[in-house]
Formats: C-alpha cells, structure tokens, sequence
C-alpha cells in the first residue's frame, strides 16, 4: 500500500521537478549558444527574506540598442557593495527585456537542483515501488 501510495504522490512530483529542470537548463543553454549579450551595471540591490537571514538580490541595468532595462537577479544572494560591478547579461534576440546574469550560478544552479531533486524523488519512487525501500 505503501509502495503504491509513493508512487502515485512522489513519482509525478519529481517528473514535474525534473522537468522544469530540464526545461530551464535548456532554455540557459539557447541563451549561451544563441542569444544576445550585453554589458549590464549593477545599480542597485533589492532586499528578500530568506528562511533565516535577508538576501540582497543585483539589480542590474543593461542597454540592448537604443532601449534600456532592468533585471533583478543573483541566486547566490549578494553581498553589499557590489553596486557599479560589471556584469554580462543574456537575453534572446525576440525578447531583450527578458534578460539573465550570465554567471555560471545564475544560470545553472536552479536547474540542476531541480533535474537532482526530480531524479531523487524518482528513485525513491522506484525503490518503494520494488520493495527495496520500506516503511514501517
């Protein structure tokens, strides 16, 4: 009953996890291989919760020909007094507004957390599924 009830609650989750992962990661490699750059100025800093502490996320402007933007980004949570840095950012010819920090943090770490977390879910899914992995 277990087993069963693991695989119908966990495995869709972890597909779907995986999923987003794959589409994410995808998407960041369209923009490395094919999309724009452009050099972007950090201009500021926005401040988040995080589940103990605030987190300061980039707020960094870029120009894309005659037009001007804004993005706000930065996964690893920055640390104050990055204002006037220097960063590259990417964004797909169609769509200049939508631009990414071109870090290897800011684009690769989200997704392979999401394919990692998607892949557990799935295996743990399997092993109750096979009896390897019992509870109770």
């Amino acid at each position: 009953m277990c087993e069963t009830l693991m695989m119908v609650m966990v495995a869709p989750v972890a597909i779907l996890f995986g999923y987003c992962g794959l589409r994410a990661l995808a998407h960041h490699l369209r923009l490395l291989l094919f999309g724009g750059r452009a050099a972007g100025t950090v201009i500021g800093q926005e401040e988040g919760r995080g589940d103990r502490r605030t987190i300061y996320f980039d707020i960094v402007k870029y120009r894309v020909g005659e037009r001007t933007f804004r993005i706000t980004g930065g996964v690893e949570g920055a640390a104050m007094g990055r204002i006037g840095r220097r960063v590259t950012v990417l964004y797909a010819p169609l769509y200049p507004e939508r631009g990414v920090i071109g870090s290897p943090l800011e684009l690769f770490l989200w997704p392979v957390c999401l394919i990692c977390s998607g892949l557990a879910g799935v295996i743990l899914s399997l092993a109750c599924y096979f009896g390897i992995l019992k509870f109770g």
